[in-house]
């Protein structure tokens, strides 16, 4: 019995110091900077699409990947790039930035950011 206790006193630290964890946020300061205005106070639009378009950086003991305006600006250009304006008078609109991180801290850290918005086209 007193093995038992003496490995459990090992093993359960361990595993706690070994669990990954997770988190999910919105970024809410003004990374991308866009200073488009679209006036959307008449009926003269239709939404096309919710796009989005996301970016992942991996960091091991906190080094590597890019840093959070870059991280959002490349999901912002594989949106852009999978959905691309061609044809009609298209805008994208409220625009939304989100950030996931997946850690096992301090070894290994991945930060996945999604840029999303709506794809709209005037009718007039």
């Amino acid at each position: 019995m007193k093995k038992l206790t003496k490995k459990s006193l090992f093993i359960i630290p361990l595993l706690l110091l070994l669990n990954s964890c997770g988190f999910h946020d919105g970024l809410t300061s003004n990374i991308n900077a866009s200073q488009t205005s679209v006036v959307l106070s008449q009926k003269n639009y239709k939404v096309i699409d919710k796009v989005s378009g996301t970016a992942t950086a991996k960091y091991i003991f906190g080094i590597g990947g890019i840093s959070a305006k870059a991280l959002v600006e490349k999901a912002r250009t594989s949106m852009v790039t999978k959905n691309k304006l061609n044809g009609g008078a298209k805008a994208y609109i409220y625009p939304t930035v989100d950030e996931h991180m997946t850690f096992i801290f301090p070894f290994y850290i991945q930060k996945t950011v999604t840029y999303s918005g709506y794809l709209i086209e005037f009718t007039d």
